[in-house]
């Protein structure tokens, strides 16, 4: 389940159009539907502890949630095999430059 959601946070698609709607909303120009009064006021119902739901609001916290997954990335677990085999090229990559 938490690899589904950190892969759509970290989906290109996802960030790019995200960004793209949010930057779109900043403008009240020639854009009827993104701009900042119509796109901000919209309301998809009330939830009890967030309060009225908005397209602006759901962006935002993809855009929360997709920002954490880029700044903290998905968790690498070693197990000892692959820590033992890393770290033997590792020692191998450092005697080939003449490091060791």
């Amino acid at each position: 389940m938490m690899n589904a959601v950190t892969d759509f946070l970290s989906n290109k698609l996802v960030i790019g159009t995200t960004l793209t709607l949010i930057g779109l909303h900043q403008f009240s120009g020639p854009l009827p539907f993104f701009n900042k009064d119509a796109f901000g006021s919209m309301s998809f119902g009330e939830l009890p502890l967030f309060g009225g739901v908005t397209p602006l609001k759901v962006l935002g916290t993809i855009a929360v949630g997709s920002g954490l997954v880029m700044l903290f990335g998905k968790s690498i677990v070693l197990n000892p095999t692959q820590f033992v085999d890393m770290s033997a090229e590792m020692i191998e990559g450092a005697k080939a430059h003449g490091h060791l």
